[in-house]
């Protein structure tokens, strides 16, 4: 009864690979040496070197939203500091008024 029960996924298919054979190849001559192709790179500095431009306007976009948010938090920061300051003063006034009534009486 308190047991979830999960449908069973029907978006997902597994596929089967075999593993390939390789070719039977005469083994190489010592002295001929086999390079390989450089593996492919990822991340920003593939990025960079493929396409400056869109790294330096991905970067400038970057620095905007992080200086919005944080223009964002020091407005709000500062605008409850001014509304803490504002209410302070006036309950001030209010206990003074309130201190010069009873010593008038």
């Amino acid at each position: 009864m308190f047991k979830p029960t999960y449908p069973t996924p029907d978006t997902y298919t597994p596929t089967a690979s075999a593993p390939v054979p390789a070719a039977a190849a005469a083994p190489a001559p010592s002295s001929i040496q086999q390079h390989t192709a450089p593996a492919s790179r990822s991340g920003i500095a593939s990025v960079v070197r493929s396409k400056p431009a869109a790294a330096l306007v991905g970067g400038t976009a970057i620095a905007l939203v992080v200086g919005a948010v944080a223009v964002s938090m020091l407005l709000a920061v500062a605008l409850t500091a001014l509304a803490l300051t504002v209410s302070a003063v006036v309950l001030l006034l209010l206990v003074r008024m309130a201190r010069q009534e009873f010593q008038q009486r």
